[in-house]
Parts: C-alpha cells; sequence; structure tokens
C-alpha cells in the first residue's frame, strides 16, 4: 500500500474510532433519559451538535498541530520512511480530510436527531412512558 494511502486509512481508524466511544456516551447517557423521549432526543441533538462543532475545530488546527503528536503517527512510526516535512503534510492532510468527513457525518445524524425531536415534540409527547401493568 502506499503511503499517502496508509497514513489516510490509520486516521480514519483514529478518528473513526474517536467518533464511535463519543457516539457511544452520547448514546448511554440518551438512553437513561429514555422515559423521556423528548428529552433524551434533544439531548442526543445537543451533544451530536457539540461533536460536530469539536470535528471542525479539530480539523482547522489539524494543520498546526506536529505530526508527531498525532495518534496516525504513533500507530505508523515504524513503517513510514518520508522526509518530515512531507509527513507533516501528509498526516495533517489525511487529519483534515477525515475531521471534516465526520463533523458532516455527525452534522447529519444531529440533523436528523433535531427533526424526529421537533416532530415527537410537535406531535405531543411530552412526558415519560405509562406502564399501566405494573
Amino acid at each position: 500500500m502506499e503511503q499517502a494511502a496508509l497514513i489516510r486509512a490509520t486516521a480514519q481508524v483514529s478518528v473513526g474510532r474517536a467518533c464511535m466511544f463519543g457516539a457511544l456516551g452520547i448514546w448511554t447517557l440518551s438512553f437513561g433519559f429514555i422515559t423521556w423521549p423528548v428529552v433524551a432526543l434533544r439531548m442526543a441533538a445537543i451533544l451530536t451538535t457539540l461533536a460536530v462543532a469539536i470535528l471542525y475545530y479539530k480539523a482547522a488546527r489539524a494543520p498546526a498541530r506536529p505530526h508527531r503528536r498525532t495518534e496516525v503517527w504513533i500507530m505508523l512510526r515504524e513503517t513510514l520512511d518520508l522526509p518530515e516535512a512531507m509527513l507533516q503534510t501528509l498526516i495533517s492532510q489525511a487529519l483534515v480530510e477525515t475531521f471534516r468527513r465526520y463533523s458532516i457525518y455527525a452534522a447529519a445524524t444531529a440533523a436528523g436527531l433535531w427533526i424526529v425531536a421537533g416532530v415527537l415534540w410537535l406531535s405531543g409527547v411530552r412526558g415519560g412512558m405509562v406502564l399501566e401493568s405494573w
């Protein structure tokens, strides 16, 4: 595999793993409020929107971050044999592309959550679920 493609694939793994842990945290917190569906969806939408902002910020800051302080470098330092300047450029570009791609995914998810929460709110779902069999 070409080294630039390897760097892009490793950036995908690194950012994807971090995003999945964030999504797991958001899901877990929202699941705790499942008896209040509108609250749970709003909370998930707010936290996912916050994740979009964080990912966009990380994409903006990626070119200024030293490549030796990235997880991509830690994962690939034994296999890369390029000059330092080229490594900085390739790793930064891969991280910028990956952070932006995941911010778009998170933005679409947040928009969907906001829409569903709004529809539920407009339809009159306000409080918790009633379990009459108990």
